[in-house]
């Protein structure tokens, strides 16, 4: 069984990114076959269409980060000024946030990461590839307390102390 997405639909020949970019791209046809018989969704496996649609989401949320509107730079800037404060009072010296300030990098046991400061996604450095945690211990976020800026910040210490992660789903990407 074969799993196909088609992105930048109408982008033939013309660049994705930079000075000669589409105002817009948008994704295609996501679509499933075996062999070359093309398969109705009741027929495709729940784990494969399941790990399709989580690529594509993926795919396009990564696209978006790059759309200036989603954050103001007064917010990046601020959440950049608030994680030096963090990592020098913690002691965290794994943690460098240079002074654009729109990623963090961050030195784990395990591997290094680039946390965009801006949406708060986690690459792997140094092929960039996206990777995802496992959800925040409760007991540190209280859901009414949760933000963004306080989901950045938490997921900055818990890629400092990414020796401690346990979960499967987290070590299987690295």
């Amino acid at each position: 069984m074969t799993s196909h997405l088609c992105w930048a639909e109408g982008a033939r020949g013309r660049d994705l990114f930079g000075p000669h970019a589409l105002a817009e791209a948008s994704t295609g046809s996501i679509w499933f076959t075996r062999g070359d018989e093309a398969l109705p969704l009741h027929r495709v496996d729940a784990i494969i269409f399941s790990e399709t649609l989580r690529a594509a989401d993926l795919l396009t949320t990564r696209a978006a980060a790059g759309d200036a509107d989603l954050t103001s730079r007064e917010t990046v800037a601020l959440r950049a000024t608030l994680l030096r404060q963090l990592a020098r009072s913690f002691r965290l010296t794994n943690i460098a946030v240079p002074e654009d300030g729109r990623f963090a990098v961050v030195l784990g046991a395990r591997a290094t990461y680039r946390l965009n400061l801006t949406n708060g996604a986690v690459l792997l450095e140094p092929e960039g590839r996206q990777i995802v945690l496992p959800p925040a211990d409760p007991r540190w976020l209280p859901a009414e307390e949760r933000d963004a800026t306080s989901d950045i910040l938490a997921t900055a210490v818990t890629l400092a102390n990414d020796g401690e992660l346990m979960d499967l789903t987290f070590l299987a990407q690295l």
